[in-house]
């Protein structure tokens, strides 16, 4: 786009210029400037834009798996085993020992499926409201 406007500039300096009198003469000269000042100044504007910091995102990496089985997983729990792992969470205990204490069959179970139900048990603890409210 720029380029094309300096062209169209050019050519109409080159037109005037092409009537040979003494008041246009200058016309050529008049206009090569404003077009060279044009794509200079459009070209400072892209370098701006370029080097202008974005505002930084914090870093985040999102893993998405796609689990597919014969059976799916089903895994029930009442409000007393959900506050019985929160407890456990605040007395010490990491993540895995929670959910082998929440539900019997985790120390069965392969490690993707150990991996998601840690994984789910981590965001309904968050979705919790605490107990100072």
């Amino acid at each position: 786009m720029t380029y094309g406007i300096t062209a169209v500039l050019i050519c109409i300096g080159i037109y005037f210029a092409s009537i040979a009198t003494v008041a246009n003469g200058l016309i050529l000269p008049t206009f090569m400037l404003f077009a060279v000042a044009f794509i200079v100044f459009t070209q400072m504007q892209r370098f701006r834009e370029m080097m202008t910091p974005e505002t930084p995102e914090p870093l985040s990496i999102h893993f998405t798996k796609t689990v597919r089985t014969s059976e799916p997983t089903v895994v029930r729990m009442e409000n007393d085993a959900i506050r019985k792992a929160a407890s456990l969470l605040v007395s010490g205990k990491d993540m895995d020992s929670v959910c082998a204490e929440i539900n019997p069959d985790y120390a069965n179970w392969g490690s993707l499926q150990k991996q998601l139900f840690r994984k789910t048990m981590e965001e309904v603890l968050k979705s919790q409201p605490s107990k100072g409210n």
